[in-house]
């Protein structure tokens, strides 16, 4: 009977215990509106090797902060016998590299994986690398040139907020969307050709762009997010007359070219005729 009445409170203490983490998790998920993490289901355990802190999944590697000292980084492709596929958030936060060459292991850049590398000059994106994530770039104000690679198909919200140096950029014709503020601030930006595959632009897009001169949209049908040149004065469109683009120009007062050999002007929205309104009158009436 004892042993009975000691297992009873056993289980009763366990699951009064059980009961308070779970309340307590509850209450931090209500005081700052997130959900409290779990490790993924094929989460190993955490490492570190000479250079990098890192977590390990069943088939992959993630790093998770860089620890070396050299400033020309290049990433390894394997970590315990398995590939590194993926820089996770913060891994180059205040890191004093000037370049970081991306294996070909690697697929995924994490939101703000460069966020604050304030000393990086260039980085080449390979194909291999798919995914971006927001604000993978922020912040990072010596950053002159960026190669993107086929493998990306979105640059996503914040990608190169306050690049304020970039200057030379190519967007490849795989990308279909930009994000909301994707180059925010970046002040040394003249020039940006979006092919016909973009057709989505997000808005404030190029707020605070003080140097922009020309964006080229190839693409008739492409959609363009609110105020997308805030605080740029000096801007003109390229796009096909008759074009959203067009259109967004003459609803929005921007100027607008065919071409970058043809001087801008701001169009006008086409005046609805004073027969069909008068028309449309009658029958709300009748």
């Amino acid at each position: 009977m004892k042993k009975f009445l000691l297992l009873l409170m056993a289980f009763a203490m366990c699951f009064s215990l059980c009961s308070c983490t779970a309340l307590l998790n509850k209450a931090k998920e209500m005081a700052t509106g997130t959900e409290t993490s779990k490790p993924p289901e094929d989460f190993i355990g955490t490492g570190e090797t000479e250079k990098y802190t890192y977590e390990e999944y069943k088939t992959y590697i993630k790093l998770t902060e860089y620890l070396g000292e050299e400033t020309e980084v290049v990433l390894p492709t394997v970590i315990d016998s398995k590939p590194v596929t993926t820089i996770g958030s913060l891994c180059f936060y205040e890191k004093p590299v000037t370049s970081v060459t991306i294996s070909e292991s690697i697929t995924t850049i994490e939101g703000s994986a460069f966020y604050y590398a304030d000393a990086l000059t260039q980085i080449e994106i390979p194909n291999n690398v798919t995914f971006i994530d927001t604000r993978a770039f922020g912040w990072c104000n010596a950053l002159e040139t960026v190669i993107l690679g086929n493998g990306i198909t979105e640059l996503p919200d914040f990608c190169f907020n306050h690049c304020e140096v970039l200057k030379n950029i190519e967007i490849p014709a795989n990308v279909t969307k930009i994000g909301v503020r994707a180059f925010s601030y970046c002040e040394q930006l003249t020039e940006m050709v979006f092919s016909n595959s973009v057709n989505s632009i997000g808005e404030r897009a190029f707020v605070g762009c003080t140097a922009l001169e020309y964006l080229t949209i190839e693409n008739e049908s492409a959609t363009l997010g609110a105020a997308i040149f805030e605080e740029t004065p000096n801007a003109v469109i390229i796009a096909p007359e008759n074009s959203s683009a067009y259109n967004y120009c003459a609803e929005n007062a921007l100027r607008w070219s065919s071409s970058k050999s043809i001087d801008a002007i701001t169009p006008e929205l086409p005046e609805v005729s004073t027969e069909i309104s008068e028309e449309s009158s009658r029958q709300e009436i009748e």
